[in-house]
């Protein structure tokens, strides 16, 4: 008898018997829609929403005396100021300007890093360069939460039973999760400020073995503040709504361009490639932008060399030309 071919629920949520509508989101099922959508899309304006839908995300930890001098050799960012605790917007491009790869970087010790949606490109710069550093792929082992939303905070403080004000944005630190089914020590977790739809958000870093029990812990902690269960129909939504282009959402990494990484992939993302909707056509290379394109200029910094420098700089001053002959234009027709 032929096997059907079955699609996994995702491991990081509990089965919820109220929710009818799924859909495939990195391997697994996950909610679609837990209510309707007005709900979902206004919880981040008027309460909080919970979202696990980004598992896994691509989790790596980097560690090893060359990590920070990669991420220089292949990153737009600035890293003169890099603390322990702090984070970046880290944006990869190839030779064209083009990104390859953006996601954010953790500094967890000195000599230490987590990044989140850089592979599997930072596998593959790593491998092709010379550079002392070790990446261990952290997928299946870590999970990722997200809270947004003005009464974030006030959740996060009734979970984690201590004030996380101090927590900047793009800063973390660890903390412990409490609840009724937790153990009495409660589990170890790491709270990062961070938020793309315009308003107060966090994330939930931890354990996968404890990602059912914390995520149960925040919803209890969240119904006196009537949290919502966020489904990947609304998500995109907020990233959309604030102007913060998601790749694979808004764009594509433009993995095409480099041949090699493409054989380094060896097929694994053909599929998702090779999917192609909306009005741009079946050329994929029109779904391609450099970081200027994509409102993220002001995070170039030509203090150091890294891959995509020089086509950056002529993008820039085009850029600058074209701001100019806008505002010449204003001033004639004023």
């Amino acid at each position: 008898m032929k096997q059907e071919n079955t699609i996994p629920y995702s491991p990081y949520i509990p089965f919820f018997k109220d929710v009818a509508d799924y859909n495939v989101a990195f391997g697994h099922l996950y909610p679609y829609q837990f209510m309707d959508w007005k709900t979902e899309v206004l919880s981040w304006k008027e309460s909080c929403y919970l979202h696990a839908g980004l598992n896994p995300p691509m989790p790596a930890r980097i560690t090893g005396p060359d990590a920070l001098t990669l991420f220089r050799d292949h990153c737009i960012n600035d890293f003169s100021r890099f603390s322990v605790g702090a984070s970046k917007h880290a944006v990869m491009c190839n030779y064209k300007g083009n990104v390859m790869a953006d996601g954010m970087l953790l500094r967890t010790e000195d000599n230490a890093f987590v990044s989140y949606f850089l592979s599997p490109y930072l596998e593959y710069i790593a491998s092709r360069g010379n550079y002392d550093v070790n990446i261990e792929d952290l997928t299946g082992k870590t999970f990722l939460f997200q809270l947004g939303g003005s009464l974030s905070l006030k959740i996060l403080e009734a979970a984690t039973q201590e004030s996380l004000s101090d927590i900047k944005f793009i800063w973390h630190r660890t903390v412990h999760i409490y609840g009724d089914e937790l153990p009495p020590t409660g589990i170890a977790v790491r709270i990062f400020r961070l938020g793309v739809a315009g308003t107060l958000a966090y994330e939930v870093h931890g354990d996968i073995k404890d990602a059912p029990l914390v995520y149960q812990a925040l919803m209890a902690a969240g119904q006196p503040f009537n949290l919502v269960r966020l489904g990947m129909r609304a998500y995109g939504m907020n990233h959309t709504e604030n102007g913060f282009a998601q790749a694979f959402i808004h764009f594509l990494p433009a993995w095409t361009q480099d041949e090699d990484f493409m054989d380094y992939l060896n097929g694994k993302y053909d599929a998702l490639l090779a999917k192609l909707p909306g009005s741009a056509g079946v050329d994929i290379t029109r779904r391609y932008f450099n970081p200027i394109d994509l409102g993220w200029g002001h995070m170039i910094t030509f203090d150091h060399d890294f891959v995509g420098r020089a086509a950056l700089e002529v993008a820039m001053q085009q850029q600058a030309k074209k701001i100019g002959w806008c505002f010449k234009k204003y001033a004639d027709i004023k």
